[in-house]
């Protein structure tokens, strides 16, 4: 694993995670999983401006899970 952070700083981040409730912890998991998602469909709209939003989230879960959503059946049919 590469590590950006040094010992010191790294700890005492490991020791605030520690802190937290679990409850905490799923909740900022969340938030973070949310916001790496935004930042994903914000670099696909970048890269193909031309798509509609519905065709960024069918990208987006074509490359998340390797599944082609099926536009001919209707948007929200997976094939």
């Amino acid at each position: 694993m590469v590590v950006d952070t040094d010992a010191l700083t790294r700890s005492r981040h490991l020791d605030l995670y520690r802190a937290m409730t679990p409850g905490r912890r799923v909740e900022l998991a969340i938030e973070m999983s949310e916001e790496l998602r935004a930042i994903t469909m914000a670099a696909m709209r970048s890269r193909n401006p031309s798509l509609t939003d519905r065709g960024v989230l069918n990208v987006l879960i074509e490359t998340l899970y390797g599944v082609q959503v099926d536009t001919a059946n209707g948007p929200d049919v997976a094939c």
